[in-house]
């Protein structure tokens, strides 16, 4: 997009910039690097849906339900998933190999945010273990893998069984604590009703016992499909890039060019300014092309600062 001086500025101007459509490429080209497919027309919600499903590797502690079961014949599988969970090993080739796919939609862990784990040990061509009996369901925080239950892959309506979020209220009640709202169910679903509502996105709860009732745990989902919090993140860097071009328009741009004959001492004031990183959601680095400078914006300790590329990266 390109803004322009108005005829009663004291100095002509004129600015190409669109940092959102720079943070999608961005984001883009992170996905494709990574082997990941993103083709949707929202890079940005794909970047946050993937953030979403991915499991960080880093070293994580284990907690197991009372309830916890493994299956006779799959204890060196469940140990090999437990070293790799507490030496903060890639998880990622025991997830569903739609993982590669940033925009695939995840209903359980949007719903409830319960990642499974394919319980198996051999590894496939393609990078993933092979699809075994058994999965291992988990619920994961930034410091802890709490190992919910294993059931059987032909479990009738698993990734339904509402008897998780059961396990999880009964083991570990702070988890869902937010997520708590006071009162009864008027008409209570089991499994299998509880699936055909989820497969039509119809947001449902979970009731845990009398007066205890559980919804949105992973954020929602949207009718089509959508997480609720990818999109509410994604919304969010759309909304602070643009709230960046409109404060340069309409607060900054006199004195970033002040500040670029400070710096290179002339001025082309065709100005083409792109996103190249923020330090946080207040920090953002800019560059301008036209006269190769970077520009730092800082919202935080209420700054603006225009310099040589060589001088901000050494």
């Amino acid at each position: 997009m390109k803004y322009k001086s108005s005829v009663i500025c004291p100095t002509s101007w004129e600015i190409e910039m669109d940092l959102i459509q720079n943070m999608k490429d961005q984001l883009k080209e992170r996905l494709t690097k990574a082997g990941i497919k993103t083709v949707s027309d929202n890079p940005l919600y794909d970047f946050f849906n993937f953030k979403k499903r991915y499991i960080a590797p880093k070293p994580r502690i284990i907690k197991k339900s009372k309830e916890f079961i493994c299956p006779t014949g799959y204890e060196l599988a469940l140990d090999e998933i437990e070293e790799k969970i507490l030496n903060g090993s890639n998880l990622s080739p025991y997830l569903s190999k739609e993982i590669k796919d940033a925009g695939y939609n995840d209903d359980i862990l949007n719903d409830w945010n319960i990642h499974h784990l394919h319980l198996s040990r051999r590894m496939g061509k393609d990078g993933f273990v092979q699809r075994s009996n058994y999965q291992l369901f988990i619920f994961i925080t930034d410091d802890i893998c709490h190992l919910i239950q294993i059931y059987p892959h032909n479990k009738p309506h698993l990734y339904s069984t509402q008897e998780m979020i059961k396990i999880i209220d009964k083991n570990w009640p702070d988890l869902l604590k937010r997520n708590l709202i006071k009162g009864d169910l008027t008409v209570s679903v089991n499994d299998a009703e509880y699936d055909e509502l989820r497969k039509a996105h119809i947001t449902t709860f979970v009731q845990t016992e009398p007066n205890r009732i559980f919804g949105v745990i992973g954020g929602g989902y949207m009718s089509n499909g959508y997480s609720q919090s990818a999109l509410s993140a994604s919304d969010f860097w759309h909304n602070i890039c643009r709230k960046i071009e409109k404060d340069i328009i309409n607060q900054s741009i006199s004195w970033i060019i002040d500040a670029i004959y400070q710096v290179r001492d002339k001025c082309n004031c065709n100005l083409k300014i792109k996103l190249l990183f923020f330090k946080t959601e207040n920090d953002v680095v800019l560059f301008e092309t036209t006269n190769n400078v970077i520009i730092e914006i800082n919202y935080t300790e209420g700054y603006i600062r225009v310099c040589d590329p060589m001088e901000f990266f050494r």
